[in-house]
């Protein structure tokens, strides 16, 4: 999945079309006929190189994750028989259990704490945000008025700013910005792993 985000985004910032031709008139007819050589070489070059990007689930990948689960079994079973006992035996051990978990971490660790993190930025941050938001460029004023008889809250009246003037319209404009920053740094945290 991350290497879909970051293809588009590569696609999205980095990949400009060539809308001009390239301005050769300061060039002599040798050098603009070693040029385009040079420039058909590079490009002969470039196809016959393989392309490293492997599809999602594919055969191999398919074998490359059965590998890693026959690696997992045999370092819990080496595990187990070095000390001696039962690798079923030893998988419901608190020792087995670290074992496992270390192991499940070796492989899965980094992205998982990428991801948790991600989580936990997204959940403390955007609350915060529309609280202030909400505090400073929506309403004027709060109002709760409470039951006297049994002491709960009746009802909350807000007052809306008057944004007839424009004076809160650059307060929004910036809490924008700080909302688009947030999110940037969240999705950087989540997807930032390898």
């Amino acid at each position: 999945m991350r290497r879909i985000i970051l293809a588009a985004l590569a696609l999205c910032f980095f990949a400009t079309p060539v809308l001009a031709d390239l301005d050769t008139s300061g060039l002599t007819a040798q050098q603009v006929a070693d040029l385009k050589a040079e420039i058909a070489q590079t490009q002969a070059d470039n196809a016959k190189r393989p392309v490293d990007a492997k599809p999602v689930l594919s055969p191999d990948n398919i074998s490359e994750y059965a590998k890693l689960g026959r690696d997992i079994g045999s370092g819990l079973a080496s595990t187990a028989r070095e000390i001696g006992v039962a690798t079923n035996e030893f998988a419901q051990t608190p020792v087995g259990h670290l074992a496992m978990m270390l192991i499940v971490y070796k492989l899965i660790g980094r992205d998982l704490v990428h991801y948790v993190g991600g989580i936990i930025w997204f959940a403390i941050t955007i609350p915060i945000w529309i609280i202030f938001f909400r505090r400073m460029y929506l309403y004027k004023s709060v109002e709760v008025k409470y039951d006297p008889t049994t002491g709960k809250r009746a009802s909350v009246i807000r007052t809306p700013l008057d944004t007839s003037d424009g004076s809160v319209a650059g307060g929004r404009v910036v809490m924008f910005i700080v909302f688009v920053i947030l999110c940037t740094v969240g999705f950087i945290v989540t997807f930032s792993g390898n």
